[in-house]
C-alpha cells in the first residue's frame, strides 16, 4: 500500500498475493470483480460488463468520511490472465472529480497470484488516500470469496 507523488499528480499502488491460480484470479476479476458488488464501499452498480470499450458505473460510499459518490469509466485493455486496464472518473463529488487510469496486473506467485493495482493520474492527496484505503479493502474482500469458490 502506498502513494507516490510526481509532477503533481498522486499514484496509488496495493497488491495481495491470492492462494489460488493466475487463471482463476483473472477469471474473478473478469467476471465478477465489479459486478458482484466484492468493492467495500459499492452500494450500486447501475451499468457495466467486462469487455475492451465497455463502460461501468457505480455508487459508492465512504463511511468514514459520511460521503456518497458515484465512479464511471470504461474498459480500455484486456490482455487475459494478464492484466486490465480501465478510466476511472469520480463523477461527484466536484472535489474528487478526477479522472484517473487504473491498472490490474495478475502475475505467478509461490502461493498463487499476484495482483497488483496501480491507479494513477489523482490531482489531489486526499482523493488518493480514498482509492488506497477502499482498493485494499477490496483486494482482501476479493480474496475472501475467492478462496471461498
Amino acid at each position: 500500500m502506498a502513494i507516490e507523488e510526481c509532477d503533481n499528480q498522486f499514484t496509488v499502488s496495493v497488491s495481495k498475493d491470492v492462494p489460488a491460480s493466475v487463471d482463476t484470479v483473472f477469471w474473478y476479476f473478469d467476471n465478477h470483480a465489479f459486478w458482484d458488488k466484492w468493492w467495500i464501499h459499492t452500494l450500486e452498480v447501475c451499468e457495466g460488463s467486462t469487455g475492451v470499450g465497455e463502460p461501468f458505473r457505480i455508487k459508492c460510499e465512504n463511511n468514514r468520511e459520511d460521503m456518497l459518490y458515484t465512479v464511471s469509466g470504461a474498459f480500455t485493455s484486456i490482455e487475459r490472465p494478464k492484466s486490465m486496464v480501465l478510466n476511472w472518473a469520480i463523477e461527484e463529488p466536484q472535489e474528487l472529480a478526477d479522472e484517473t487510469i487504473v491498472t490490474v496486473d495478475f502475475s505467478k506467485s509461490f502461493a498463487g497470484t499476484i495482483v497488483a493495482i496501480r491507479h494513477a493520474g489523482f490531482l489531489s492527496r486526499q482523493a488518493a488516500t480514498l482509492h488506497d484505503e477502499s482498493w485494499l479493502g477490496g483486494l482482501n474482500k476479493a480474496c475472501y470469496f475467492i478462496m471461498r469458490m
